[in-house]
């Protein structure tokens, strides 16, 4: 059979001698001379019966490095401080019920000398209801709670606040309740305060006598006509009780007590009273996305605001806020999106949109950014028709929808981001699947979008009619028009040449082309690399960390540098040579793997998949910055 566990045996032993400090000498005769007597009917104290000294001494370091003791020599010999003494004997006198019409426990009243590294002083009026909002996570230090009027101190362990402290202070109402008729006198003094509620006082002083543990909830609930009830009832109970003027072991235990429960009626309530702030403000947090301009990006979430002006940040906190958007952008129905969607701008910015409103806000940007784009393409065509030139535009539909692109992208940035964004399309088709959408917002045909010039209700040839409108009367004669050019462009650059720039511009930013969805790829990559929450600085760092074992500063940081140096050289050479590579998750795990195979020193490094994660995300910061 095992032997009995030492700290059980230390602890049984201060228990014994009323106190942490334990002398060791004293104690290894104790428990030698313990061990003989109870070995023969107990086998479990056979191994502490021989050797005793040298097995406590093989123990007592494990106790020391947990924490659970101290040692401590002196000129007197060694001592062991037993910290759980002062715990066992706080627990136990919370743990008795035959305390109700006593005053709370202190150091006085069990016979303790706690030293003053193990208490926390705390003001019970001021400190009570923030130490409740913040409890400390550790048994140690004891609280010590003072009170007004000069009433004796308690003491309390950490983990009996809030609910044993509320059951102890209602079992000794309960007992004030009970003694001398002072259930029926306190009824008679609240009585005219309740007028018309006479059974409700009635029920509630009947409810603290008879069932005050229950009644817990009452309190916690935080009801304006208990809170009132409260109100009264401690403050009766104190003038009462104060008059006297000397002062009782259970006068001073129900002082102790509606002090308490005036605190704990103050700090329920207004928790409520939070609570439903916090879940209205939640609400209107839900609303504010349904309202213009439809798209927010995280800085205006943060300034919104309740119907009176008050910003709803405040009524609830920044972590409610994280959780609210980290919730409704991720959680959804089986083949239906999030309730909130979030789409990048041109820039990387995210901005959260309503599902609900996508469409809506799309319909907008395009009203909007049509006058603006018809101006620009009829101001271009018209300086190029003065002039004598023409584009490729003018005469073609295709060349026209790229520099409809290119001209809407000037206007108004979100519009194309948002005309990109693979999300549009997908809340497009879940919300023509669940109900029909009026002609007006259709922006698809057969899971293709429209083009711009469709969207955007702009004919080429109607513009060029209004781009020739403008000019004067002579530019609508051919054989002129056709003299004048031919001079005009003998020794010069033809127009399409001249335009050459412009035309390779909009190449790149077409709005079908490749490089079009590089942005949202990137964003798309980066989500699945980066955790909610963090930087990709941050999580640089941490993977860093984890394959860069050098010691030396200086070296570590000039590791970094080579590293990046190589990733950077041997991407430069591959998009010389690959000229457009697609970027994909498999293009980013096989080209961080070459690199690393490439490399001798990368081989050498720590750990290979923080490498390779490290590596990736480098990658990725340098497409997204276009440093390559």
């Amino acid at each position: 059979m095992a032997a009995i566990d030492l700290y059980t045996l230390l602890e049984s032993y201060a228990k014994k001698i009323h106190s942490p400090y334990i002398d060791l000498d004293k104690f290894v005769l104790y428990l030698e001379k313990s061990a003989h007597h109870l070995a023969v009917d107990h086998p479990e104290w056979l191994p502490w019966s021989t050797n005793t000294e040298k097995k406590i001494w093989e123990t007592l370091p494990n106790f020391v490095k947990e924490e659970k003791c101290k040692m401590i020599t002196n000129a007197k010999g060694t001592q062991i401080f037993l910290p759980a003494f002062y715990i066992n004997v706080i627990r136990q006198a919370y743990t008795s019920g035959e305390t109700a019409e006593m005053p709370f426990p202190d150091e006085k009243t069990l016979k303790l000398n706690i030293v003053p590294e193990h208490l926390k002083i705390l003001y019970i009026e001021h400190d009570l209801a923030p130490y409740m909002d913040n409890p400390q996570e550790t048994i140690l230090p004891i609280i010590k709670f003072t009170f007004p009027r000069d009433l004796p101190p308690m003491i309390i362990l950490s983990d009996l606040i809030p609910r044993r402290l509320s059951e102890m202070t209602m079992l000794k109402v309960q007992k004030y309740l009970w003694l001398q008729g002072n259930k029926e006198h306190i009824q008679s003094k609240m009585i005219s305060r309740f007028q018309g509620k006479e059974d409700y006082l009635k029920d509630m002083l009947n409810y603290m006598l008879t069932q005050p543990i229950n009644w817990l909830s009452s309190l916690e609930s935080g009801g304006d006509l208990s809170f009132l009830f409260l109100s009264f009832f401690c403050n009766l109970v104190k003038g009462e009780v104060l008059q006297k003027n000397e002062l009782t072991a259970r006068d001073i235990a129900i002082l102790q007590a509606v002090f308490i429960l005036e605190i704990l009626n103050n700090y329920y309530t207004n928790k409520v009273a939070r609570a439903k702030a916090r879940e209205t403000a939640l609400k209107n947090l839900a609303l504010s996305f349904d309202k213009p301009p439809y798209m927010y990006n995280l800085s205006a979430i943060m300034k919104f605001s309740d119907t009176k002006g008050i910003p709803l940040l405040g009524q609830y906190a920044q972590e409610d806020l994280e959780t609210y958007l980290k919730t409704k952008i991720t959680e959804h129905t089986e083949n239906e999106l999030p309730e909130l969607l979030v789409i990048h701008d041109l820039s990387g910015e995210q901005f959260f949109i309503k599902k609900t409103v996508i469409l809506l806000l799309c319909s907008r940007l395009l009203a909007d950014a049509r006058p603006l784009v018809k101006k620009m393409v009829s101001d271009r065509w018209f300086k190029l028709l003065k002039n004598y030139d023409r584009e490729p535009s003018i005469d073609k539909d295709e060349d026209f929808e790229r520099l409809l692109a290119q001209m809407a992208r000037k206007a108004n940035p979100m519009l194309i981001a948002l005309l990109r964004d693979n999300k549009l399309a997908l809340t497009y088709h879940e919300l023509e699947k669940n109900a029909k959408l009026p002609e007006a917002s259709k922006l698809f045909d057969n899971e293709k979008i429209l083009p711009l010039s469709v969207l955007l209700m702009l004919d080429r040839r109607a513009l060029l009619t209004d781009a020739r409108m403008l000019l004067p009367f002579w530019y609508s004669i051919p054989i002129l028009i056709n003299i004048i050019m031919f001079f005009k462009n003998l020794g010069k650059q033809k127009a399409a040449e001249r335009l050459q720039n412009d035309e390779d511009e909009m190449e790149l930013e077409s709005f079908f082309d490749h490089n079009n969805n590089l942005s949202s790829i990137l964003k798309d990559l980066k989500a699945e690399l980066i955790p909610w929450g963090k930087t990709m600085t941050e999580v640089l760092g941490e993977q860093e960390a984890r394959w860069n074992t050098r010691l030396n500063p200086q070296a570590r940081k000039n590791l970094v540098a080579d590293v990046n140096s190589f990733i950077f050289d041997r991407m430069r050479h591959l998009m010389r040579l690959h000229k457009k590579p697609k970027i994909t998750r498999e293009f980013l795990e096989e080209t961080a793997a070459a690199f690393v195979s490439e490399s001798s020193t990368l081989q050498q490094l720590g750990d290979y998949d923080a490498l390779i994660t490290y590596i990736k995300i480098y990658i990725i910061n340098l497409l997204q910055n276009k440093k390559i």
